[in-house]
């Protein structure tokens, strides 16, 4: 065997060792990958060390099975009686079937925040001002319910919405005191 045919097997063997070692993954015992074979979904990989097959093999994104936060604040929302507020939410939310997360919705995360958002307003605005201010358990309770019914078709549960802060305007807020 000649020098330059050596060589170009050394080449050869370490092109092919490093095609294969691009394909070793490691996920994290909270993490779940969706695994594409030529763009068609063919299950999860992870947790724990995974070979995903170069070229034709794709995760897309990685999905946390953990409890997840998102804060969010709805726009300028009118109250039942007319009066304009600012709130703040936190919401806590799970990936539960993850191919439906896959599958069924482009972002989650967005689309559950904004799905949370615009739930928020269709709450406050069924209510009054004295009703939001007295009982915000309830009304994240309220929430939280029809959230999980918008989102239970992507797959997320979401366990609980919690008001944080309820801002009303300068001038309400010295006439109220």
């Amino acid at each position: 065997m000649s020098l330059a045919t050596t060589i170009g097997l050394a080449i050869l063997i370490f092109i092919v060792l490093i095609f294969f070692l691009s394909g070793i993954r490691i996920y994290r015992e909270w993490e779940r990958a969706p695994y594409l074979v030529l763009g068609r979904f063919r299950g999860f990989k992870g947790p724990g060390i995974v070979y995903i097959v170069p070229i034709i093999g794709k995760v897309p994104f990685v999905i946390s099975t953990r409890l997840q936060t998102q804060a969010f604040k709805t726009e300028q929302t009118l109250t039942k009686d007319n009066v304009p507020v600012n709130v703040d939410a936190v919401m806590y939310f799970q990936p539960v079937d993850l191919q439906k997360v896959v599958l069924n919705v482009e972002d989650y995360m967005i689309a559950t925040t904004l799905a949370a958002q615009t739930t928020l307003r269709e709450v406050i605005g069924g209510i009054t001002l004295d009703e939001l201010l007295a009982e915000r358990e309830k009304i994240g309770t309220i929430a939280r319910n029809i959230i999980d019914q918008k989102t239970e078709a992507w797959g997320i549960k979401v366990t609980a919405v919690e008001i944080r802060d309820i801002l009303i305007p300068t001038q309400l807020y010295w006439s109220l005191r």
